[in-house]
């Protein structure tokens, strides 16, 4: 069975879990702490960060969007790929949206005290620009594509939740776009987020190894 280093908090770590269990396999997942990496998961990626993927064949997969395709190819219930295929541009040009300039406004909001001379509102407002590019493609049911989630929508809503918690009152009230608010609130009520943020203990060697998804 695959091995799933991952971390609960981390947006990318969130991708490679939802992927998991969209796809319906199943992993070992080990759950660490970023301040105490285990000689295990450095040993096998000296980058030491999550999510990483260890194969049964020992290939090692280090990046969030490289695990996700790993599961839909290999298991593909919910016809993700076929859509992932068929607008796979438009599908990467959003994600580098996300993963790059609302990212980094992202960090500057959440964590603004780590960055000096960063004014916390100003890089909230400069996420909330990014947005418009979501906000325009969302439909009339709350998904991006026809009536259900995507590849697309596991990808980026992990980090889009991840602005909201930063100030939960000020998203719901007084964030602009309301096609977002509605997606967003679909995933929240999902079963699989439920699933997918499932609290495990810290993993360390000779532990009792814990199957995920936990169904």
């Amino acid at each position: 069975m695959p091995v799933l280093y991952s971390f609960r908090r981390c947006p990318f770590a969130m991708r490679a879990r939802l992927a998991v269990y969209y796809s319906k396999n199943e992993c070992v997942i080990r759950e660490i702490l970023l301040s105490n990496k285990p000689t295990e998961l450095v040993e096998i990626s000296p980058k030491a960060t999550v999510p990483v993927m260890l194969l049964s064949n020992g290939l090692v997969i280090e990046e969030s969007l490289e695990i996700m395709e790993w599961c839909f190819k290999k298991n593909d219930p919910y016809n993700f790929m076929p859509i992932y295929t068929q607008h796979k541009s438009d599908i990467k040009k959003i994600i580098n949206l996300i993963d790059g300039p609302f990212k980094y406004y992202l960090d500057r909001y959440k964590y603004s005290s780590r960055y000096v001379n960063e004014d916390k509102i100003k890089n909230r407002n400069k996420a909330c620009d990014v947005l418009f590019e979501i906000e325009n493609k969302i439909n009339d049911s709350h998904f991006i594509f026809n009536n259900k989630s995507s590849y697309l929508d596991l990808a980026i809503l992990p980090l889009i939740r991840q602005y909201m918690l930063v100030d939960r009152d000020w998203f719901l009230t007084s964030m602009p776009h309301k096609k977002i608010k509605n997606w967003l609130n679909n995933f929240l009520e999902s079963n699989a987020l439920g699933v997918v943020m499932m609290k495990f203990p810290v993993w360390k060697r000779g532990d009792k190894e814990q199957v995920f998804p936990l169904l």
